[in-house]
């Protein structure tokens, strides 16, 4: 009895007890079998599986017109492998009969039969590892083979076996790793069904390079979208300013106006955000209105500020005095805030009539 990880080619009368990292690298011994029978013993607790093999011969069995052809096997040459249930990485392997029986046989997709070389099988846990680098997407499938070829502790008996066979291999899991991304026919149908269905939810859909799909309700989009539709800074250090500008523009009337596009007066921003911190109230950037789709003709008079401030009417909104002299109205013009009054003001001169 030997303990062995994987060795090449065992011959007849020969048991193995082999520890391996994955549950199913004992089975690449360079022979190619055939499982034909499988046996469960329950001693206490545990369960051990007992698994008969029989070595695979060239050619096939045919079967009834329309079905797979089975390939053929021999008894001569037998492995039988023992496992408990919870310790498969543990297995007691014994082969029997005659290996010489044995024909090297080529890989059965090999489309050029002729000299072609003997087919090995590659450990499972060396085509899991390979796996895992390859989704990770920074090396090229030459790269990966001459990684796992440039191991010196695989001795030459193992080359194919707990190494990769050769760049094809590679390849093979690289496009198997592809396809498992690819998104299927069926997930892209019933996606573009679902937006017919949900007509409104799903905004937009595309394809490639990456499946994108954009879903919101119609009214998030519209105000996604007024968001977006802003004015924007004509230098490189307003950005801030704007933002708190169209911030304060959405805020106080509930939604933009997009048939008249507000346009922020740039050089009285800064002051008015200064002046609004000051006060420890916001209101409305200065502006001026122009339409974004047709020719609005604006019609506006100049009134000079007599408030006790001294800054400018354009600064927020102005209230004047409700006396008058006459027809006339009083000239004086003060800042709402500064005023103190929501409703009718007075100035000092006409406070007391």
């Amino acid at each position: 009895m030997q303990n062995r990880n994987c060795q090449g080619k065992p011959k007849a009368n020969e048991v193995y007890v082999i520890r391996c990292e994955n549950s199913d690298d004992w089975k690449c011994d360079q022979y190619p079998w055939i499982q034909y029978g499988l046996k469960k013993v329950t001693i206490g607790s545990a369960v051990l599986e007992k698994k008969y093999f029989k070595i695979k011969q060239p050619g096939s069995i045919s079967q009834q017109s329309g079905k797979r052809s089975r390939p053929v096997g021999s008894l001569e040459f037998r492995r039988t492998a023992f496992y408990f249930e919870d310790k498969k990485n543990l297995v007691l392997v014994h082969y029997e009969g005659d290996e010489n029986v044995y024909t090297p046989l080529i890989h059965g997709n090999r489309k050029e039969k002729e000299n072609a070389p003997e087919y090995v099988r590659t450990a499972p846990s060396v085509l899991k590892a390979i796996e895992k680098v390859v989704q990770k997407g920074d090396k090229t499938a030459i790269d990966v083979y001459r990684d796992s070829i440039s191991n010196s502790d695989i001795p030459g008996v193992q080359q194919g076996v707990m190494n990769a066979r050769n760049v094809k291999q590679v390849e093979n899991i690289v496009r198997k790793v592809n396809e498992q991304k690819r998104i299927s026919k069926d997930d892209i149908y019933n996606l573009m069904l679902l937006a017919y269905h949900m007509e409104g939810y799903i905004q937009e859909i595309t394809v490639f390079p990456d499946l994108t799909s954009i879903i919101a309700l119609p009214e998030m989009i519209s105000i996604v979208n007024q968001l977006l539709d802003v004015n924007t800074q004509t230098n490189g250090y307003d950005c801030g300013v704007y933002a708190i500008a169209n911030m304060m523009e959405y805020c106080d009337k509930g939604k933009f106006n997009t048939q008249r596009r507000t346009n922020f007066i740039e050089k009285y921003m800064r002051p008015h955000l200064i002046s609004c911190l000051e006060k420890g109230h916001f209101t409305p950037i200065p502006q001026g209105i122009t339409s974004s789709s047709d020719f609005v003709r604006i019609y506006a008079r100049r009134i000079d500020s007599n408030c006790q401030c001294g800054k400018p009417d354009v600064f927020e909104n102005m209230i004047g005095c409700e006396a008058k002299r006459g027809r006339i109205n009083c000239a004086e013009w003060v800042h709402q805030t500064c005023s103190g009054v929501l409703e009718d003001w007075y100035c000092d001169e006409h406070r007391v009539i």
